[in-house]
């Protein structure tokens, strides 16, 4: 199972980040409409994310805290024209949907979403 580890952090200047993956030798992947449908579960998060670049059906485990924490994570390649989020809503009920766009960025196995 992937371990990751996830850090926050709002920045007032993005085009500084932007600068510094660029300088770095980030791989540039793209901008991403990402629509994630989070479901009611007993425990963790399930997700179902829905993009132009990432798809995938996820599910973790990590405390709500503000501090950088470790998801225990499990994930299902997807693709955006199948019958799984009607599926899930029907099965499980949607807890909420966030709509967001990001900049995705990789050095080496870090991810980077501006």
């Amino acid at each position: 199972m992937p371990v990751n580890i996830e850090f926050k952090a709002k920045c007032p200047d993005s085009e500084k980040i932007r600068n510094f993956l660029k300088q770095a030798g980030a791989d540039y992947k793209g901008k991403d409409h990402q629509i994630d449908v989070y479901f009611n579960v007993p425990r963790g998060r399930l997700k179902l994310r829905k993009g132009n670049i990432e798809n995938y059906l996820n599910y973790y485990e990590r405390p709500d805290t503000e501090a950088p924490k470790q998801s225990d994570v499990t994930l299902f390649p997807t693709s955006p024209d199948n019958n799984l989020e009607k599926l899930l809503t029907r099965a499980l009920g949607v807890k909420i949907i966030v709509d967001k766009q990001r900049e995705i960025y990789f050095i080496a196995n870090v991810k980077f979403h501006i």
